[in-house]
């Protein structure tokens, strides 16, 4: 398993949901994941996860600075960035809020937004 989230690693994440919401709560988790579709077996890996109104937020460290990143919507539509893996937490982050804010413009109204 790799290691949990360093103290700058979760001021990293708090950092950039805090520009965003008032107040989130991070809570820290542990989550089996398979890094690509064609592995069998499941790894253990830290999580940082939090929930707005609608939406749940997962940050997964799959490896020292290694990040996977996946939103649900409602509790059951799981929505992803469309890259596999990160090597900066930040960047991560921050392209799961882009996601997740064009994701709730192009559903709740008829703007027709690209993802950047």
């Amino acid at each position: 398993m790799p290691t949990d989230f360093s103290a700058t690693e979760i001021k990293i994440i708090k950092k950039a949901t805090s520009e965003r919401w008032k107040d989130v709560d991070l809570h820290l988790a542990d989550i089996e994941i398979t890094r690509t579709a064609k592995d069998e077996k499941t790894t253990l890996c830290p999580a940082a996860v939090w929930e707005t109104a609608d939406c749940t937020f997962v940050i997964i460290k799959a490896d020292e600075f290694v990040y996977k990143s996946v939103f649900y919507y409602l509790g059951s539509k799981q929505i992803d960035t469309g890259v596999s893996e990160y090597n900066d937490l930040s960047d991560c982050v921050l392209t799961l809020m882009k996601v997740q804010a064009n994701f709730m413009l192009s559903s709740s109204s008829s703007i027709n937004v690209q993802n950047t």
